[in-house]
Order: C-alpha cells, then structure tokens, then sequence
C-alpha cells in the first residue's frame, strides 16, 4: 500500500515506488524463507536429541507470529507409530514438544476409507495426516485431519476440524455409508 500511495501522490517516482516494493518482497521471502529453515532444522534437532529421528519435518507458521512456528516431526512408519508436534519460537529457534499424535492409518477401517478416490484425494493433498476410528453399532466412522490444520488457524475441538474428511461405513457389510467434510 505504501508503494501504490507513494505512486499516486508522485506519479513521477512511480517506477521507484514498484522497485522498492519488490525489493522487500523480495527480502521479506528470503527472510521468511531463512527462518523456515532454522525452524525446521530446530525440530529436526530435538526429535533426535529424544532418540526418535525424524523421516519428515513439516512447518507451518503461526498467523501475524513471524518467529512462531507449529512442527511436525514424522518418523519412518515402522521406528515410531506417532507424529510429534513441536513449537518452535525465537532466534535462535527452540523447539518445545507440544503433543504426540496417533497417526491411525495402519486400522482397517482407514484402509478403506483411504482406498476410495476422496480417500486418495485427501492423501494426495495432506502433508501430516492422521485418522480416528469410532465403531458403533449403527456406523464406524472414520475421521482423517491434516495436523497442519490443528490449532493453527482455528482452536479446535474434538467433534470439528478444519478440512477433516468423514466417512461412515455399515460396521455389518463394510458398505460406504457417506463423505462428509
């Protein structure tokens, strides 16, 4: 905004204005970019100080925090069956376990709901997933989430997720009862 309101009041500099402008864009991504790193390498570091080291390091930061970040350490599938969840603030990062996540893939139930093309959709775009198994008399109701998406954007709560994929199975036949999200 500054750069279009510096153009509007000298039209003259306006070409000044618009290379200033990507400038900082530009040095506001290699920043970013520079401390996505240490904050990944901050987790990857504590993952294997705990004697768990990490296949995969995933993460997010945390709206209007710069130096704030949510990680989430995944280990090969057979060494740990759980995802660590990790925040990770300051310079230099410090990252600070949060949560241990079940990651739920390996039930049945998942299998194949993960088997049906909203299942393999829901894989192709999640980077952290993990899924919950509820076996009912009526239903088993397969829930998978994206950690990414726990407490990052919005606090949430048991029942509800963002961008949570539902599936509802008949517990008798295995018949796909319905998707929701």
């Amino acid at each position: 905004l500054a750069a279009v309101a510096w153009t509007w009041r000298r039209p003259a500099q306006g070409r000044r204005a618009a290379a200033a402008f990507v400038g900082g864009l530009v040095l506001y991504a290699a920043l970013a970019g520079a401390l996505h790193s240490r904050a990944a390498r901050a987790t990857a570091r504590a993952e294997l100080a705990a004697g768990r080291p990490a296949a995969e390091v995933h993460v997010i930061p945390r709206p209007g925090a710069p130096l704030r970040w949510n990680a989430f350490a995944v280990a090969a599938e057979a060494a740990e069956p759980r995802i660590a969840g990790y925040e990770v603030a300051g310079i230099p990062p410090e990252a600070r376990l949060a949560a241990r996540f079940e990651r739920g893939l390996d039930d049945p139930w998942v299998a194949r709901a993960l088997a049906t093309r909203d299942g393999q959709a829901y894989l192709w775009w999640a980077r952290v997933p993990a899924a919950t198994t509820r076996v009912e008399p009526h239903a088993v109701t397969v829930r998978i989430r994206d950690l990414r998406y726990t407490r990052t954007i919005v606090p949430t709560v048991e029942t509800w997720a963002p961008f949570e994929l539902r599936f509802r199975f008949d517990p008798a036949t295995g018949a796909l009862l319905d998707t929701r999200w």
